[in-house]
């Protein structure tokens, strides 16, 4: 195992240091893009609530298992 002198190591060392001051510096001064504008507000109607029965059909062959499925049981202190 090559052991490095101490004056290289503290080259590498500001080296280094100064390799990432360029990096974070570049990255301070990078042009920005400029937010995107917000879409001006709009009115919305919404309509009015109606209370009347939705048709549900499901034609399908086999069986149909809901995707949030729950198993209740019963807690037996005792």
């Amino acid at each position: 195992m090559k052991i490095i002198p101490r004056d290289k190591r503290r080259f590498y060392a500001v080296l280094a240091a100064l390799i990432a001051a360029a990096a974070l510096i570049g990255w301070w001064f990078w042009p920005k893009h400029a937010a995107t504008p917000v879409a001006a507000s709009m009115p919305v109607n919404a309509g009015h609530p109606v209370t009347q029965d939705f048709p549900i059909r499901v034609t399908a062959t086999g069986s149909v298992l809901a995707l949030n499925t729950v198993d209740v049981t019963v807690r037996g202190d005792g």
